[in-house]
């Protein structure tokens, strides 16, 4: 239940970041006074990066092990978003740092598979952790779908990046000091 809860959280980052970057385009635009095709360019950004790393993704979290590449995964994140505050005003630099947050965030989807595969209880109870794992993702979309635009509104579009990247930083140094591969690892490791 415990790695549930991580993962979870895990998942709740990471998909606040995904549904708080398309409201956030308008916003970008307005300020920097984008075309369409250039508000086109950086909705499309983050996908583009975001697709090319799923395989790769599942790659090496059977490789390297899912808490590293979910480690990777939430440094990444933290660090990227905030990078547009630093991109300047070209529609190129925001649209890289945009796709760059899409590559570190595919790996995502193949990291949690193996954790769930190495953590979750097999028999009747999985069916139920696995639905307690995925609910991270919808209601972190909810969230971000329902506040991000308001904030922005209310503070401008920066504050998104800085609130949601300090939340970001905040799990990824939870997650990397008290996650384990596999739950043999936690236990000898509350023993000793």
């Amino acid at each position: 239940m415990v790695l549930s809860a991580r993962v979870v959280l895990g998942w709740a980052v990471n998909h606040v970041i995904r549904s708080a970057v398309p409201p956030l385009v308008p916003f970008i635009v307005q300020e920097f006074g984008f075309d369409s095709g250039e508000a086109a360019v950086l909705l499309s950004a983050f996908f583009q990066g975001y697709l090319l790393t799923q395989l790769p993704g599942g790659w090496a979290a059977q490789k390297w092990g899912a808490k590293a590449v979910a480690q990777l995964n939430l440094a990444g994140n933290t660090a990227l978003l905030l990078l547009p505050m630093l991109a300047g005003r070209g529609v190129r630099a925001l649209s890289l740092c945009l796709c760059l947050i899409g590559l570190c965030q595919g790996p995502l989807v193949p990291s949690v598979s193996v954790l769930q595969r190495n953590w979750l209880p097999n028999g009747p109870m999985r069916a139920w952790a696995l639905t307690f794992v995925s609910m991270g993702g919808r209601l972190a979309r909810l969230v971000a779908a329902g506040t991000g635009p308001l904030l922005a509104d209310r503070f401008g579009w920066r504050v998104i990046a800085y609130l949601y990247g300090t939340l970001a930083a905040a799990f990824a140094v939870t997650f990397t000091v008290v996650a384990s591969e596999q739950p043999a690892l936690e236990l000898s490791l509350a023993t000793e």
